[in-house]
């Protein structure tokens, strides 16, 4: 399969499928990632479903970029470069970080119109803010923020955490994306017409499971949640499951 951008900004990262593909998942990563992170998910959809990873600047073949500003600005960003896309039905799925900017692209797409948007699937993040753990985060090291992130979520690869000149690349990317979430609050007076799935590992330590059962108050349509067996990343050990389950 060929990987291809879908534009010459290099935003979205994808294996354009026949055209027999009926719908379309847009994955949006964690803090600190990139497509590169999500590739193997393509092994495990359903042959229906044609794979987008977003690629947000500052990495990944956007090295030359500036890191966003904003969530909003972002989220505006990714939206654009859906239109050069055939149309199908959407799904979009969003881990930590990614489920914030997902959540604001999904916003995007009701109230612009352009995209049939069937299900939004926010991963491992609540809806409400954690300031005082991303603020504490922020005012370590950069040895220290990687120790922090590894020893709370995980999600960060033994190379960069053995390797001094791979630690010095990728920090800011990580600080970078950690501010956006500092800065950001979900809007409490929005609620989607489609579906939303919050899902989360039994194991996370971070929020509770009441606090991601909140999402259900951001959908006038179905709510449903489910926990999984892991931590943070816990589509990780069990991805061909998990993807039956909520995709």
């Amino acid at each position: 399969m060929k990987w291809v951008h879908s534009d010459p900004y290099k935003r979205l990262y994808g294996a354009a499928r026949s055209q027999a593909a009926k719908r379309r998942l847009l994955l949006f990563p964690h803090s600190g990632a990139g497509p590169s992170y999500y590739l193997k998910w393509l092994e495990f959809l359903p042959p229906d479903v044609e794979l987008w990873i977003v690629n947000y600047p500052g990495r990944e073949g956007r090295f030359l970029e500036p890191f966003a500003n904003s969530i909003n600005n972002l989220s505006y960003d990714i939206a654009q470069s859906l239109i050069e896309l055939r149309p199908l039905p959407l799904l979009i799925f969003g881990h930590s970080l990614g489920a914030a900017v997902g959540f604001e692209v999904a916003q995007f797409y009701e109230t612009n119109g352009g995209m049939d948007l069937t299900k939004l699937i926010v991963s491992s993040r609540p809806p409400k803010k954690m300031n005082d753990e991303l603020t504490n985060m922020l005012k370590l090291s950069d040895r220290e923020l990687i120790n922090a992130v590894c020893n709370k979520y995980g999600g960060i690869a033994s190379e960069i955490i053995e390797n001094d000149e791979f630690q010095q690349f990728f920090t800011p990317i990580l600080r970078s994306d950690l501010n956006l979430l500092l800065n950001y609050s979900t809007p409490s007076n929005v609620k989607l017409n489609t579906d939303i799935h919050a899902s989360f590992g039994d194991k996370e330590v971070s929020f509770s499971s009441k606090d991601i059962d909140e999402w259900r108050n951001y959908t006038n349509k179905n709510f449903t949640i489910t926990k999984f067996s892991g931590d943070h990343f816990y589509f990780q050990d069990n991805l061909k499951n998990i993807l039956s389950t909520i995709i």
